[in-house]
Order: structure tokens, then C-alpha cells, then sequence
């Protein structure tokens, strides 16, 4: 009979043995998962630099794009700067049109209805400016009587001039002393 020893001793190496076995499958079992999860590491990386340098492609692109509207914009203002000029240039001529037409219809030569319609408003409001205007300033006396006041009806009746001048206007002009006082006067002039 075999001894116990050597029946331990076989029992221990079936269990080591069977012990390296299982060691053997788990290593294997952890190669093929670390495998695995290395495949599915670099399948992750590779997907994130895709999608990173779809990224920096399409901001490159998005940069791209940008410059591109900066750029139309850029264009668009100095085209808008070239019309503001020519507007201005066009109002100074309209300015000048409008004057023409004032002067028109102030000498007669035209009406208001005859100034073609593009200018009409602003002829007619320049009108009506200058309406304003003359309404506002203080006028003279219009009325004749008061700049020079009519002869008397009566002829024998004295007038304001005749007081001041002590007798009738006429009167002194026919008499005999009136170039006499005239001639002095004159001579104290000189």
C-alpha cells in the first residue's frame, strides 16, 4: 500500500497542478479581457479624434465661413459709405433744383403745380418757409394815408406841414424871400 506520504504528496501535486491549471485559465481569461478592453479603449480613442478633428475641421471651416461674412460685411459698409456720399452729392443737387424752381416761380415763369413732382414738396415747403418769414418780420405801414397824407379838401383849411412851416407850403415857395432864404442856407451849407 502506498504509504500516506506518498499519497499527500500525489494529492498535492493533482491540487497544485489542477491550482496551475486554474491559474492558467484565469490568466489567459485576463489577457483575452485586458484584450478586449484595450480593443475597446483604442476603438473609444480613435472615435474622440475623429470627432475632435471633425471638430477642428468644421471650426476651421466655421473660421472659414466667418472671415468670409466679416469680410461681405467689410465690403457691404464701404459700399454703404460710397451711397451716403452720392446721397449727399444728390442732395446738394436736389438743394440746387429746388432753388431753381423757387427762382422760377417768383419771376413768374412757372407754378407750383407745373414743378415736377420729385422736387414739389420740398419747393412748396420752402415757400411756405419763406411765408412764415415775412409774416414774422415787422412791416412798414402799408397804408398810403399814413406815408403821405392826402390834401386837405378844403383848400383854405391849414394842413400840419403849413403850422410847422408858419403859413401855406405853396405860399412860401411863390414869395419873393424864398430864394433868398433859400440862397442863405445853402451858403451856410458851404
Amino acid at each position: 500500500m502506498p504509504c500516506l506520504v506518498d499519497q499527500i504528496k500525489e494529492h498535492t501535486v493533482q491540487q497544485v497542478a489542477a491550482l496551475k491549471t486554474e491559474v492558467e485559465l484565469a490568466q489567459a481569461a485576463l489577457k483575452e479581457e485586458a484584450k478586449q478592453t484595450a480593443a475597446e479603449l483604442k476603438k473609444e480613442q480613435e472615435t474622440f479624434e475623429e470627432k475632435a478633428t471633425k471638430e477642428n475641421a468644421n471650426n476651421t471651416t466655421g473660421l472659414f465661413e466667418l472671415a468670409g461674412i466679416a469680410s461681405d460685411l467689410l465690403d457691404a459698409v464701404f459700399e454703404l459709405a460710397g451711397l451716403v456720399s452720392e446721397l449727399k452729392e444728390m442732395k446738394g443737387e436736389d438743394e440746387e433744383m429746388v432753388k431753381l424752381y423757387l427762382i422760377a416761380i417768383k419771376n413768374g415763369e412757372m407754378t407750383i403745380e407745373e414743378v415736377p413732382v420729385l422736387w414739389r414738396s420740398r419747393v412748396q415747403a420752402e415757400l411756405d418757409k419763406e411765408l412764415e418769414e415775412d409774416l414774422e418780420e415787422p412791416e412798414e405801414s402799408e397804408n398810403p394815408e399814413e406815408k403821405f397824407p392826402e390834401e386837405s379838401e378844403n383848400p383854405g383849411e391849414k394842413t400840419e406841414e403849413d403850422t410847422i412851416l408858419g403859413g401855406d407850403a405853396e405860399d412860401i415857395e411863390e414869395s419873393e424871400n424864398f430864394p433868398t432864404l433859400y440862397r442863405d442856407n445853402t451858403s451856410l451849407l458851404s
